[in-house]
């Protein structure tokens, strides 16, 4: 029993020892620049370790599937690999089209397709040692730009950069470029689907377009959306920004990008959220008012304790500053409302608002400008008409007569009323045929009269 048990030990040692001294490398097939339906090759090293026996080869077999069309060359079986040296070996394979180009991280990867396994001896003893194959194809899906704009400031983001001087409450928008790499001659189109994502919740991103469909062959398409800072952020945020397709033939493409949106709080910053002018347009009939109703709010790290508001219209010599009169504590919102008088003298025009709102009762914090517009008083005009002409008399007691009837008002400044013309009515002859022609009938009915009564009686 021990003799057995002896024996059993020492083959394990010789076999583990054989086994150790065979190193095989693993062959890499294709590169990031390979196309599809091509075929590659590669070589892979079978090193014989031992120091005093040949390592005979017999056989070299693999895992991969038949659409790989692997083939092992520059070797003749049995190939012998003497002690301590090395043997050199050919794979040439078939690079498929439905071959993935990224990972499920969206990096670009070789793929494993699968394992190979050499077969030998190695005094006298029988030996294998596997190891894995991997294939890699272009990834014909890129990021070719991305561009971030805030207040008219752009910039191109890479991965890892960052975007700084965000402020909550800003706006910025994106457009991103995505490009098919397949050239004309391939023709191979791909379905692309974008996802954008923010580590920070008070991030709102608004994809306007989140995919593309059948973006052809050696073309290029943008997508735009906006990134909207909620006014409660304080802290960074990462956006990630991952471009995933599918080719025609299955072959999954695309890239991962991620950049950093620098989000400051000022110390001191009272914001202006909204102006409301009440009425934005009116006229100068009359005295009359105009209200600035100003919405406030403190978008700073700190409590304000002597925030306020000014506003200034200058054309009008119009200034009138209003203390807050209470603690705006952060992100909370204030109110404040200006009257501003309009005199009938005031000129007509756009009159420019100035808003500006105070930390410290004196430091300026933010300004903004609104308009309204005030119009002319429309002219009232009267008109009266003699017998020796037409008089037209205007709201401010101007008079101007004509001799002859025509209105000679300079109808630039007047509104339009045509002079009253004079009908029979107000002619003294006409009156005169009038009254005649009156009495001509009365007469002509009471002889009628008479004449019908006389001969009446005479009948009877």
């Amino acid at each position: 029993m021990k003799k057995i048990l002896l024996f059993v030990v020492i083959a394990i040692l010789v076999s583990v020892s054989a086994f150790a001294d065979i190193t095989v490398s693993s062959p890499a097939l294709g590169s990031s620049t390979a196309d599809r339906e091509e075929t590659v090759s590669t070589t892979f090293t079978i090193k014989n370790t031992d120091p005093t026996h040949d390592l005979t080869v017999t056989s070299i077999t693999s895992t991969a599937e038949l659409k790989y069309s692997l083939n092992f060359t520059n070797i003749n079986f049995p190939a012998t690999v003497a002690a301590n040296a090395t043997a050199t070996v050919t794979v040439t394979a078939y690079v498929p089209a439905d071959l993935d180009a990224v990972d499920s991280n969206y990096d670009e990867v070789a793929i494993n397709i699968g394992s190979l396994t050499v077969i030998g001896t190695l005094n006298s003893v029988a030996v294998t040692q596997n190891a894995d194959m991997t294939m890699q194809a272009e990834n014909n899906v890129r990021i070719e730009r991305l561009r971030v704009e805030k207040d008219g400031s752009r910039k191109s983001m890479d991965d890892g950069d960052t975007f700084k001087n965000v402020r909550p409450g800003d706006i910025l928008t994106y457009e991103l470029e995505i490009g098919n790499g397949y050239s004309d001659s391939e023709d191979v189109d791909i379905d692309v689907s974008i996802n954008m994502d923010s580590s920070n919740s008070d991030i709102e991103i608004d994809e306007e377009d989140d995919e593309i469909d059948d973006l052809g062959a050696d073309e290029e398409d943008t997508v735009t959306g906006e990134f909207i800072v909620e006014e409660e952020a304080d802290s960074d945020a990462t956006i990630t920004v991952i471009v995933s397709a599918t080719d025609e033939n299955g072959a999954k493409h695309g890239e991962k990008l991620e950049f950093k949106l620098d989000i400051n709080r000022l110390t001191h910053d009272v914001q202006i959220s909204r102006v409301i002018i009440s009425p934005e347009t009116l006229d100068n009939c009359k005295h009359n008012e105009v209200v600035a109703t100003v919405y406030v709010k403190n978008m700073g790290k700190r409590d304000e304790k002597d925030a306020a508001v000014e506003v200034e219209i200058s054309d009008l010599n119009f200034k009138e500053k209003k203390d807050l009169p209470y603690e705006l504590e952060k992100d909370d919102s204030a109110t404040l409302n200006f009257i501003i008088p309009i005199e009938t003298t005031t000129t007509e025009g756009v009159y420019s608002t100035e808003i500006t709102t105070f930390w410290g009762t004196v430091a300026e914090s933010n300004t903004q400008k609104v308009q309204f517009t005030i119009t002319q008083c429309p002219t009232t005009i009267t008109t009266t008409t003699t017998d020796d002409g037409t008089i037209v008399t205007t709201d401010d007691g101007t008079t101007v007569t004509t001799d002859d009837g025509t209105d000679t008002t300079d109808t630039s400044t007047l509104a339009q009323a045509a002079p009253k013309k004079s009908g029979l009515g107000d002619n003294s002859i006409y009156l005169v045929i009038l009254g005649a022609l009156s009495t001509l009938v009365l007469v002509v009915i009471a002889a009628i009269v008479i004449y019908t009564v006389r001969t009446g009686n005479k009948k009877y």
